[in-house]
């Protein structure tokens, strides 16, 4: 009867495995440069996007602009990242150093 139990609630509970792709949204707005960093993860094809732009404030411009997707399948790992900057634009590394 506990066998069954469980057996029943693991059904009950396999559609919250089976959940939608969760995003993650951060924003950035400093006095001369305002950009974004949005983060999907998608656990059932086993995918993450990474996209990141950042513009300049006084006129619009965008400066940086990152696209990175990974994948995993069948043991392989498959990587695919797009990078475009305006000469002379540096992004800030992981420690908020330039």
């Amino acid at each position: 009867m506990k066998a069954l139990f469980l057996t029943a609630l693991a059904v009950a509970t396999s559609g919250a495995a089976l959940a939608e792709p969760v995003t993650r949204t951060y924003t950035y707005d400093g006095p001369a440069r305002s950009g974004s960093h949005v983060v999907t993860r998608d656990t059932d094809t086993r995918t993450t996007t990474r996209d990141t732009d950042v513009f300049r404030k006084s006129d619009g411009t965008q400066l940086y602009a990152r696209d990175a997707t990974v994948t995993r399948s069948g043991g392989q790992v498959t990587r695919s990242v797009d990078v475009t900057r305006k000469p002379g634009f540096r992004p800030r590394t992981r420690l908020g150093r330039r």
